[in-house]
């Protein structure tokens, strides 16, 4: 199922037909949100994507499709996603940067978004973002980034990924009895202790910090969500 996911995002993502000034448009505004967004936080993560409600990314596209994933009520008036309802993924890239060092010096927030809005949506934006998109991102970026899918990783396998690479990205179905509940994308960090951080959880995880990455994935929502894929990343040799 986990490949079979993904293979389906990644055809959904092909879906995409903003067009150049929408994009753009979306930079500008983006980055002005971006500016007021960092004076009120003095924290090198983003931790709580509901704050990010005035970002743009993607828009809405058929009816019922954005009423049935992110709703009516996160729609802007130019019909643009209101970020709170789908930026998980360009939060999660994001957070990842900034602890592999290369935040704010060298991507901008806004700039994740816009690339994204050229390739990587699903749907417009209204299902998210598709984790090969975000695997081919990382790599333009000079990461050294692999993607593992949930099925075949055992404790083992965790264990070796955990030791390789340095941040991690996982998708997981919200609930693993009610995959209509959507999805969300984490990025987990490693702390100073060697201990595993996971950030803008949406109060999916009862535990600030777990002690290896195969606890920090699948205790999201009290261990009933269904993790999809895990990607290691870290600086390229």
């Amino acid at each position: 199922m986990d490949y079979l996911t993904v293979f389906i995002m990644r055809l959904l993502g092909l879906w995409n037909n903003l067009r150049p000034f929408e994009i753009d448009l979306h930079k500008a505004e983006n980055n002005e949100m971006w500016k007021r967004y960092v004076k009120g936080h003095s924290g090198r993560f983003i931790e709580d994507q509901c704050e990010l409600s005035d970002f743009k990314y993607g828009k809405k596209t058929f009816d019922f499709i954005t009423k049935n994933t992110v709703g009516k009520a996160l729609i802007h008036a130019d019909g643009s996603i209101a970020g709170r309802a789908n930026l998980c993924g360009i939060v999660a890239i994001y957070n990842a940067c900034v602890s592999l060092g290369a935040g704010k010096s060298r991507v901008a927030f806004s700039s994740i978004i816009e690339n994204f809005e050229k390739a990587g949506l699903l749907l417009n934006g209204c299902m998210g973002t598709s984790p090969k998109a975000i695997l081919k991102y990382l790599k333009s970026l000079g990461f050294d980034s692999k993607l593992f899918y949930a099925g075949d990783l055992n404790a083992e396998k965790y264990k070796d990924v955990q030791d390789t690479f340095e941040a991690f990205i996982y998708v997981a179905y919200n609930s693993a009895k009610q995959i209509k509940n959507g999805m969300h994308f984490i990025c987990v960090t490693k702390d100073p202790t060697g201990g595993f951080v996971p950030h803008n959880g949406q109060g999916g995880h009862k535990a600030a910090r777990y002690d290896d990455l195969e606890n920090a994935v699948k205790a999201y929502n009290n261990y009933e969500s269904k993790p999809v894929c895990v990607i290691g990343i870290r600086n390229a040799a």
